[in-house]
């Protein structure tokens, strides 16, 4: 009877927690103005690619084709896919870029600005100091708040 009581006690506590979540199905979720949340980091070894430029905002099958434009090798197909497997929240948009072309891979992506002045920022892996025979090419694909000026 106690294991019984306990077991409800808990179901009941549970429920009481989703309560204070937002709603949405999953079909159409929604994400309110918050933090951008990095959805993925793929890299790969001498995939070509320059770190720095502008992000691409990945709102049509042509713009994937501008952001993998200067990429080579097994990356392109990686990038393609992840941006078709990524869903895009209500109010939340998708963008990417290369982040880094170096010896490490990037650890993490920092994203500064809004609009037409977001940059992905690369954070750099620790130096393991191995010998650095090819760059390895990073490129982030990151979810940010839609602008409000389209």
């Amino acid at each position: 009877m106690r294991l019984l009581l306990g077991t409800l006690t808990v179901l009941v506590l549970a429920s009481g927690c989703a309560d204070d979540q937002t709603s949405g199905s999953a079909a159409d979720p929604v994400r309110t103005a918050a933090e951008p949340e990095v959805v993925v980091l793929l890299s790969a070894t001498a995939a070509g690619g320059r770190a720095g430029a502008a992000p691409t905002r990945l709102r049509e099958p042509g713009d994937v084709a501008a952001l993998v434009a200067d990429l080579r090798g097994p990356l392109v197909g990686e990038v393609r896919r992840a941006v078709e497997g990524t869903d895009v929240p209500q109010g939340s948009e998708l963008v990417g870029g290369v982040v880094a072309v170096g010896c490490e891979p990037a650890e993490d992506v920092a994203v500064e600005g809004a609009g037409e002045g977001l940059r992905l920022e690369a954070v750099p892996a620790a130096a393991t100091g191995r010998e650095c025979l090819a760059p390895v090419t990073t490129v982030a694909l990151v979810l940010v708040d839609e602008p409000t000026d389209r």
